[in-house]
């Protein structure tokens, strides 16, 4: 009988500790977004950063075709303002991003996919999917946003910008 009863707990905690590993269902975050930048929102207080995205940092200068500098970044922040305006995002969550109390999200605004008009516009580049990367190719043939003149890419801009804070025109360049 010893035996079973071991066998039994066993058993048992086994099956409890399968249940409660599995992976949480994907939650939607739905609501009115705090803008924070062109690849950031907040939604009731969740930190959503746009997963497969990279838009130009807050500080960040690009070129135009006549070679003038332009805040891309908040260039980019604009343009997200404009699209989400008052009205309510959904975002699902895809987990923790690796940096910051953020979460990765994937996000629309009246059913439209945020991310393919963000790239589509030029404001965004694509990073770590391939997901947009045909919006991507026709943003940068038709030279808009970004693509317009010469820019760093946001990963770039911030490495060097960590290392020198008071030097974004240098890092931007």
């Amino acid at each position: 009988m010893a035996i079973f009863i071991q066998k039994f707990f066993t058993l048992s905690f086994v099956v409890f500790a399968c249940f409660f590993s599995l992976p949480a269902e994907a939650k939607d975050h739905v609501g009115r977004a705090r803008i924070v930048d062109g690849d950031t929102i907040v939604i009731n207080g969740v930190r959503i950063r746009f997963y497969g995205l990279d838009t130009p940092e807050k500080k960040q200068l690009c070129k135009r075709a006549n070679g003038k500098p332009y805040r891309c970044g908040s260039a980019a922040t604009a343009y997200l303002r404009g699209l989400i305006g008052k009205q309510r995002v959904v975002c699902r969550d895809l987990g923790p991003a690796i940096i910051g109390q953020r979460r990765w999200g994937k996000c629309t605004v009246n059913g439209k996919d945020i991310f393919k008009a963000m790239v589509r516009a030029g404001h965004a580049r694509i990073f770590h999917t391939s997901e947009y990367a045909v919006e991507e190719k026709q943003a940068c043939a038709a030279k808009i946003g970004l693509w317009q003149g010469f820019h760093k890419t946001p990963g770039q801009f911030r490495r060097c910008f960590r290392r020198d804070r008071s030097q974004y025109r240098a890092c931007s360049f």
